[in-house]
């Protein structure tokens, strides 16, 4: 497997597993595919499939799963087929002969049979262009609903940089089969895709409007992605050139015994596939998962609901002080609240509840300033009492609010919310409007999904790192202020002051309450909309979300999101904290490798991480290794030395390395029980000068291994 190399900036020793581990328990199903301990998985590449490492990380990581693989490259016949359980094809070249489809034909009658047949969009007149046709083929031969359209589709408003780059959004979360392949799953990438439409026995039909018997769409393009008609040589079936999205992109079928899944893109090819990490221009998503999920159905697995994030304390020698009014807040969830003190406590904060009013006294020593969704205004002391503790410089403020979603007393929150970024001489804005998404949603429109992440380098980045689905539920919208008048921030570029998170294009302006109407922007208006924001104002900074961080129903700080949907909110909540806190964030991507608990673990995660002010010498390096397996033997080894761990409570082992000598070096863990690898994972560091008190952080479990580096930070907002 691929390693995945990535630069890690400083935190204030404060450490969380930023994929918010999926720890995936995968159980056995009453009726698996085949009764193969290990079944055998045939990957066609005799029809000019072309490839390259990613291949191998694929052939690799099956093996890993508990699956033994065969490649085909001399054609397919009976006698290859003969004890084969899945069969494999990705982005056909060539077309399969007669023979060869009988063959294939007559071993899916057998049963107890699993394909995936991944193609390509005729973005080319080239070869590749009818894979679609080829694919198809095969889809009648063995009697399946599914098939491929040959034409291609794009996304204007999602999407990596391209609007050919698509990622997508929209992921099937029924109960049952559609949730266990889409479980953990939040964004995917489909490079120049193809997408799937359906036979009825008569005629193609549209899957998002017509439903098929034992057929379930597993992903969907945005609703804004337009179907491309690139090579006019094949027309799309069931839909039209310029149509608007969603779209089928990805889908499953069982056939008595059998099971089909398709896909508009190639698990697998020489350019952009399924199988890479980190996504194309390190995007992050989610495909390899999607693709563990699928083989995990294959084999007869399933994987349970999302489990709690997990966060590993450390010791704050000075912790911040984050103030978090209460007074004009009383809609509070114990849960989602008392969590988040808890976090925040956790990661290095003293937090301070202001339960009766704002005063310079409270503000004194505080460096974070917290108010979500306020009932009422600050009083004109509270309101000078702030705007002097701010003027004060290294201070940071996080105001978040609602919509108008209703008369009650929180309707005017964006208003009130304004009248302080006003005082703090803030360019930010809420719109006293709700915004609604009828294509990326939690079963209604306004359980907004939120699919748009700032990923250019720098803040937008570090704020946005390892996020791919946001949850706001009834959120608000935000706008901006040139000095003269509102401006919109979608459109209009203010100094200092960088976008976060937008709603798909889809999205539309409501007008709940006319009471307030928006600035910048009009009732029905289509999105992207901003969303959330951040601002810098000298060594001051600002964040504006329109969602409550917490409140009595549902925020950005619970877990797991709104009806088990999958979001990374908690991520961005502590990606945000992390630059309040210090001048950089962790700037990183997490590889996860999901596998059942009786096979191997492997990992490909690899850090190196550098920092560029003065310091301090480094001591102290600690590999701390976690492994689910009792009496297992563990061996830490740095460059040449090797260093056994020891066992500290069932399954969890510890070693330790101290040094003060600068330079890289290579790590690497190895767990074994009874002669078998159950886990391994390595990576490398680079020791330099400003590192105190460095620590690398693994953590391997039966189906995931993540590492992150931390280290302890002099307090920056404390600097004059």
């Amino acid at each position: 497997m691929k390693n995945t190399t990535a630069k890690a900036i400083i935190l204030t020793s404060m450490t969380l597993l930023l994929s918010m581990t999926l720890l995936i328990t995968l159980a056995s199903l009453a009726n698996p595919v085949t009764a193969a301990i290990n079944p055998t998985v045939l990957i066609d590449l005799s029809h000019s499939n072309t490839h390259g490492g990613d291949l191998d990380a694929f052939v690799s990581d099956l093996t890993v799963w508990g699956f033994e693989v065969v490649l085909a490259r001399g054609g397919i016949n009976s006698t290859i087929l003969a004890d084969v359980d899945i069969f494999v094809q990705s982005m056909p070249m060539t077309n399969f002969t007669a023979d060869e489809t009988a063959a294939l034909a007559s071993w899916f009658a057998g049963g107890n049979k699993a394909v995936w047949l991944a193609t390509d969009s005729d973005f080319t007149t080239g070869p590749s262009v009818e894979g679609p046709i080829y694919q198809n083929a095969l889809l009648e031969a063995m009697g399946s609903k599914l098939r491929f359209e040959p034409c291609s589709v794009e996304s204007p408003d999602i999407n990596v940089e391209a609007v050919y780059r698509v990622l997508v959004p929209i992921f099937n979360r029924a109960p049952g089969l559609a949730y266990s392949l889409t479980a953990n799953v939040r964004m995917g990438f489909f490079h120049g895709p193809a997408i799937l439409c359906g036979w009825n026995g008569t005629d193609h039909v549209a899957l998002e409007t017509v439903t098929l018997a034992n057929v379930t769409w597993i992903a969907k393009t945005s609703g804004s992605s337009v179907l491309v008609e690139t090579d006019p040589t094949y027309l799309a079936y069931a839909h039209t050139e310029g149509q608007k999205g969603p779209f089928v992109i990805m889908a499953a079928e069982e056939l008595g015994t059998n099971k089909i899944v398709a896909s508009g893109e190639a698990i697998f090819t020489i350019y952009k596939l399924m199988y890479h990490y980190p996504g194309e221009r390190n995007y992050p998503q989610d495909d390899k998962i999607l693709v563990r999920n699928v083989f995990a159905w294959f084999k007869g697995e399933v994987i349970p609901d999302p489990v709690e994030p997990t966060i590993l304390n450390t010791i704050t020698v000075a912790p911040l002080k984050v103030l978090i009014d209460l007074r004009l807040a009383p809609y509070l969830s114990p849960g989602s609240f008392d969590d988040f003190v808890s976090d925040l406590t956790a990661w290095g904060f003293e937090v301070v509840l202001a339960r009766g009013g704002i005063n310079s006294t409270i503000l004194a020593d505080v460096d974070v300033f917290i108010q979500t969704m306020p009932v009422a205004n600050l009083t004109a002391d509270e309101t000078a009492a702030l705007v002097s503790w701010f003027a004060g410089g290294n201070k940071a403020v996080w105001l978040a609010t609602d919509s108008d979603f209703t008369t009650g007393p929180s309707v005017e929150g964006p208003i009130y919310q304004n009248a302080l970024l006003k005082a703090l001489g803030s360019k930010l804005r809420f719109e006293p409007c709700s915004v609604e998404s009828p294509d990326i949603n939690v079963e209604a429109p306004y359980r907004v999904l939120v699919p748009i992440f700032n990923r250019a380098p720098g803040l937008a980045y570090s704020l946005t790192a390892n996020v791919r689905m946001g949850f706001f539920h009834g959120p608000a919208i935000l706008c901006g202020w040139n000095g003269t008048a509102h401006v919109a921030l979608e459109t209009v570029t203010l100094a200092n002051v960088t976008w976060i998170a937008k709603t798909s294009g889809a999205s539309v302006l409501v007008e709940t309450d006319p009471t307030y109407l928006a600035y910048a922007h009009t009732e029905g208006q289509k999105g992207p909309f901003v969303i959330m924001a951040a601002e810098e104002i000298g060594t001051n900074k600002i964040v504006a979300s329109g969602e409550a961080i917490f409140t009595l129903y549902k925020s950005m700080y619970h877990y797991p999101g709104e009806r088990n949907y999958p979001q990374d909110d908690m991520i961005l909540v502590k990606n945000v904290f992390n630059w309040l806190a210090v001048e950089t964030v962790i700037e990183t991507e997490l590889a996860v490798s999901a596998v059942p608990t009786s096979v191997m673990v492997e990992t490909n995660v690899t850090f190196a991480a550098t920092y560029t002010t003065s310091g301090i010498l480094a001591e102290n390096l600690t590999a701390e290794v976690s492994v689910p397996v009792e009496n297992a033997s563990v061996t830490v080894s740095i460059d040449t030395i090797s260093i056994p761990a020891e066992e500290v409570a069932p399954g969890e082992y510890n070693a330790t390395w101290e040094t003060t000598t600068l330079g890289s070096f290579t790590w690497n863990v190895t767990a074994t029980k009874d002669g078998h690898q159950t886990g391994t994972t390595s990576g490398s560091i680079e020791v330099v000068p400003e590192f105190q008190g460095l620590m690398i952080i693994l953590l391997l479990t039966p189906i995931v291994a993540i590492a992150i580096i931390t280290a302890k930070k002099r307090r920056l907002l404390r600097l004059a």
